[in-house]
């Protein structure tokens, strides 16, 4: 359904900007993540929701929202996971 509507409109609702970061899983030789993908001042809708997970280890996660952007914004990275 998205596919239908004109971008145009659906850029009005995009009111918020933010920074993006994917990381790909394993460690650099300093220890720190490797990034796939890091955009900056990137124009998204945040929608705020408050959900809370218990993860596999049973520590509590809280999540506060989600970012939404137009269009693909990773079209090389064929598979995001959040574990």
């Amino acid at each position: 359904m998205i596919q239908k509507l004109n971008p145009k409109h659906l850029e009005k609702l995009l009111n918020n900007l933010c920074n993006v970061k994917i990381y790909r899983k394993g460690l650099s030789e300093e220890g720190e993540p490797l990034t796939d993908l890091s955009l900056e001042n990137k124009k998204c809708r945040f929608v705020d929701k408050t959900k809370i997970i218990v993860n596999q280890d049973g520590k509590k996660v809280e999540l506060l929202g989600k970012v939404v952007l137009l269009g693909d914004i990773a079209p090389n990275i064929k598979q995001i996971s959040r574990r």
